[in-house]
């Protein structure tokens, strides 16, 4: 595997490879993670980067600073989840620039992490992120973008507003599957509340 990481053509192959090592040892791999987060593919930087956050890896903020200019979602995913599970406050302004550059399939994968950090540290700006997912859940042109954005509101579902506003969200929802999908988590959250 580690000849895969190493020498493979394909740059898929190589990230692929990065995750099956990282899931197995990544403390024993961090040195060949560090060198590969700084790869011009963005494949096998990010694979590399989410590496370097398995457990039992120290790694140094500044290490991580020097991506959270990235624009690719497969760079900025694993710098949110490190400033997540750290935790560093103070970075509200960098994960809502995240959210106002992404977009499409990069977006979708991000929206988790958005709201699981404003869930963590509302005093960054909570009411602006709810604001925005619920910007995309109730606008946005593309059902799996919107199907994000309702997933990620769920970390906000033990506030009243948030659940009253899902529930009107969820009976407008044009596509008849995710409508079926809002509605059946709108009804536990109102059971649970």
């Amino acid at each position: 595997v580690f000849g895969l990481v190493e020498n493979d053509t394909k740059n898929s192959v190589r990230a692929g490879a990065i995750d099956a090592l990282a899931s197995y040892d990544a403390v024993k791999y961090q040195q060949t993670f560090k060198r590969l987060a700084n790869h011009p593919s963005y494949l096998i930087s990010g694979s590399a980067l989410m590496g370097l956050l398995e457990e039992g890896i120290d790694l140094e903020s500044d290490f991580i600073a020097q991506f959270d200019t990235e624009p690719n979602f497969r760079i900025v995913i694993p710098v949110a989840d490190y400033y997540i599970t750290k935790p560093i406050t103070g970075k509200g302004t960098w994960f809502h620039s995240q959210f106002e550059t992404l977009s499409g399939e990069g977006l979708y994968f991000y929206l988790g992490y958005y709201a699981e950090y404003f869930s963590r540290f509302p005093e960054e700006g909570v009411e602006e992120a709810i604001s925005n997912l619920f910007g995309i859940l109730e606008g946005d042109e593309k059902s799996f973008t919107r199907l994000g954005a309702f997933q990620a509101l769920m970390a906000f579902s033990d506030e009243k507003v948030v659940i009253d506003r899902l529930v009107t969200s969820a009976a407008s929802e044009s596509d008849p599957k995710l409508k079926i999908y809002y509605e059946y988590f709108v009804e536990l959250i109102k059971g649970e509340n």
